[in-house]
């Protein structure tokens, strides 16, 4: 048995090993720091301010431009004189012009086969002409041409106001050709959703895959052998061959639904060349339209007021 003065002095020696072995370790009191930081080659630059926005310019050799506001009224179907349309289409005071531009169906392969790209531009008689333009893309949910008749309302006209934006149709829609390539019979079965063969769901399940698997057949010969160039990564090129044609260094983008995923693999293609990105994200699945417009128009709005 050890007696207390015994154990004291083995306390004493723990305690004091244990200081050594500190002392010798260089440790502290809690948990460790880490090394130090390497910060590249200028170790000076401080990191603990806003990043500045990248600079944006108007182009500088514009597209062809001409004014094409009744062509577009007729195209969708609204009234040119001053009253406020479906979707609060306002074209009082708004100038439409209109323009294309040849892009290669896969610049890739260098066929030298080509395609034609339209482009609506929107802008109020209070626009600066050297204005910094939004280019928009709305994919292939809706034409961006007429995506773009959506800022003519008084929600969009500020914007209009301060900046003009260029809405750029996705290959095969709006301005940019249609692709026509069913025929009236399977196209009327997809505008009333089967409805013709009556109300037994079956029925119309059938005469709808019918339809959609004859259309399929179709347009794949159609498109034979570009069927693969009519993707978002494509309409991605089609917005840096824009770029290049204005030479302009960086591009401010808006995308609206689908054309998230255009604006965000322009994104991925050339991350030097994206200047602004506003993305108005696509709603949940299988919600009314009714939500979808609503939620789109909150975020939209939200994203333009951040923007400007």
């Amino acid at each position: 048995m050890h007696s207390p003065g015994r154990r004291r002095a083995r306390t004493r020696g723990v305690t004091a090993l244990l200081g050594s072995v500190a002392l010798l370790a260089g440790c502290a009191v809690g948990p460790d720091t880490g090394p130090n930081v390497v910060r590249g080659d200028n170790a000076q630059q401080d990191d603990s301010g806003t990043p500045k926005q990248p600079q944006l310019a108007a182009p500088k050799n514009d597209l062809n431009w001409k004014p094409c506001a009744d062509s577009i009224a007729d195209k969708y179907g609204l009234a040119k004189d001053g009253a406020t349309g479906a979707g609060g289409v306002e074209l009082k005071g708004i100038e439409l012009d209109c323009a294309r531009y040849d892009v290669p169906v896969n610049a890739a392969e260098q066929s030298g086969n080509t395609i034609r790209i339209g482009a609506v531009r929107a802008r109020t008689d209070k626009t600066p002409k050297t204005a910094v333009p939004l280019v928009l893309t709305s994919g292939n949910d809706m034409p961006s041409s007429r995506t773009l008749l959506s800022f003519t309302g008084e929600q969009g006209r500020p914007l209009l106001d301060r900046r003009p934006i260029v809405a750029i149709d996705h290959r095969g829609t709006g301005t940019s050709g249609l692709i026509d390539c069913m025929t009236k019979r399977q196209r009327a079965a997809y505008d009333v959703n089967g409805a013709e063969a009556g109300r037994d769901l079956p029925e119309r399940v059938e005469k709808l895959s019918e339809s959609a698997r004859a259309a399929a057949d179709q347009c794949n010969d159609a498109l034979s052998p570009d069927q693969l160039d009519y993707s978002a990564a494509a309409a991605a090129g089609d917005l840096e061959q824009l770029r290049e044609r204005w030479d302009v260094e960086r591009l401010a983008l808006l995308s609206v639904g689908d054309g998230s995923s255009v604006a965000l693999a322009y994104a991925a293609q050339h991350p030097d060349r994206v200047g602004r990105l506003i993305m108005d994200s696509p709603v949940g699945y299988n919600v009314s339209a009714k939500e979808v417009a609503a939620s789109r128009a909150r975020g939209l709005q939200e994203s333009l007021a951040t923007f400007i």
